[in-house]
């Protein structure tokens, strides 16, 4: 938060204190005390909004990346183990399919990157059976499937996060503005009375 904000914070807070604390001398303007409300209700809603923005992206970021990894670690694992089916079997084309390094994996763009692995994935149609020798079997597909599946659910997640912090601060900015409406258009002119 903004040292601006943080410094108007603190003060809707030693408001809501020191009305708080004084509620027997108001208690009879029931306006103040629908003032009162108003600003606690702006206080939470500031509050639930920095708490959101807190967090920032280095978490999504490395739930990313940290799925990225395992997405290209299971696919280099089996394009390796079907390139040396295709090798033994002499199937070029099967090969080709599937002629990636971890790293090239890794190398490419986001979007890339899961092609990649999709396109390894699906490479060996009818051969699956014939895979087993190789240790590429069902259960090794699906999990490889599921790691796809698990970071293409991940590729947006930075940058939805980063939107919606530009959206929070937005919103902030206006709930900030409310308060301060409380604050300067109904509290302080029914402060006078207590003069």
């Amino acid at each position: 938060m903004k040292a601006y904000f943080s410094n108007k914070l603190a003060m809707y807070r030693t408001v809501v204190s020191v009305l708080d604390s004084n509620a027997a001398l108001w208690a009879v303007l029931t306006a103040l005390g629908a003032a009162l409300t108003k600003l606690k209700a702006h206080i939470t809603k500031i509050n639930t909004l920095e708490q959101q923005l807190s967090g920032g992206t280095k978490g999504i970021t490395r739930g990313k990346r940290n799925a990225r990894v395992a997405m290209a670690e299971a696919a280099a694992a089996v394009a390796g183990a079907i390139g040396a089916y295709a090798a033994d079997n002499n199937k070029p084309e099967l090969l080709a399919k599937v002629d990636y390094s971890l790293s090239e994996i890794l190398r490419v763009r986001d979007s890339e990157s899961s092609n990649i692995a999709q396109a390894i994935h699906d490479s060996p149609n009818g051969d699956l059976p014939a895979l087993a020798a190789f240790g590429v079997d069902a259960a090794v597909m699906t999990d490889l499937q599921n790691k796809i599946n698990a970071y293409t659910g991940n590729v947006s997640g930075p940058r939805a996060a980063r939107s919606n912090n530009r959206a929070s601060n937005v919103t902030m900015e206006s709930v900030f503005e409310a308060a301060d409406a409380v604050v300067e258009g109904q509290i302080d002119g029914l402060m006078a009375q207590f003069k």
